[in-house]
């Protein structure tokens, strides 16, 4: 069953979903997740955290001034995501997201970063005027 498809059946909380999807923001999968070409199932739509929340960087996860990664012969990309997917008529919105490189006394926990998103949903108050 595809992950769009389990969302169809509403609930009282917003579906986030994330993880390592080793894609990126333009690959076909992304862009269907988030609404940019055809969706599996009508209407659900998924925010993608970084886009609503980043700062002005491309947000890369997966990037050479990482050990782990700069062995491998990628260039530097965002393929780790947050997404959300807030319910109808559900207030809500993303208020920051960033990057956590996972260094800590010099070692690096993975060969990507992680990415954390604080959203915000159920008050009135919540979107900009």
């Amino acid at each position: 069953m595809h992950i769009t498809a389990r969302q169809a059946d509403p609930g009282t909380l917003p579906a986030v979903v994330c993880g390592d999807f080793n894609a990126m923001p333009d690959s076909d999968e992304i862009r269907m997740l988030t609404g940019l070409t055809a969706t599996p199932v009508p209407g659900i739509v998924f925010q993608d955290a970084w886009t609503a929340g980043g700062d002005s960087t491309p947000g890369h996860t997966w990037s050479h001034a990482n050990p782990h990664a700069a062995r491998e012969r990628y260039g530097p990309a965002r393929i780790d995501f947050v997404f959300v997917q807030w319910r109808p008529g559900q207030n809500g919105a993303v208020l920051t997201t960033t990057l956590i490189n996972g260094h800590r006394n010099g070692t690096w926990a993975s060969d990507h970063a992680g990415v954390a998103a604080s959203l915000i949903f159920g008050a009135d108050d919540v979107l900009p005027q």
